[in-house]
């Protein structure tokens, strides 16, 4: 399994990482891995929030890089959380957990 990106859970003892193109748990205890996401678009950048209840990451789904977020037990559906034309990456949470810090280029600017 390659494993992409991972990030250290805030609390429990897990990573989220990119595993070919989707996201997915890993159990740093025992070693464990459970599917997160199952859209066939491109599934990365994932990022817990503070709390560890919920991860956002970026999606090519819908054709343009979007930003979701999904509860992190991957109870409930992937939500669309913003959407525009323009690739999204998401990088973290504000500490509150209320704000999504993502990054974003312009393919057209040099």
């Amino acid at each position: 399994m390659d494993v992409f990106d991972p990030r250290p859970s805030p609390r429990f003892g897990l990573n989220v990482a990119r595993v070919t193109s989707d996201i997915w748990i890993l159990d740093a205890s025992s070693g464990g891995a459970s599917r997160f996401t199952f859209d066939p678009g491109a599934d990365f950048d994932p990022v817990w929030s503070p709390d560890g209840t919920r991860i956002v990451f970026s999606s090519n789904r819908r054709g343009a890089v979007d930003l979701y977020h999904k509860n992190a037990n991957g109870g409930g559906r992937d939500e669309l959380l913003l959407e525009s034309a323009v690739p999204k990456h998401a990088q973290a949470w504000s500490p509150d957990g209320r704000f999504v810090v993502y990054g974003t280029f312009e393919p057209d600017t040099k």
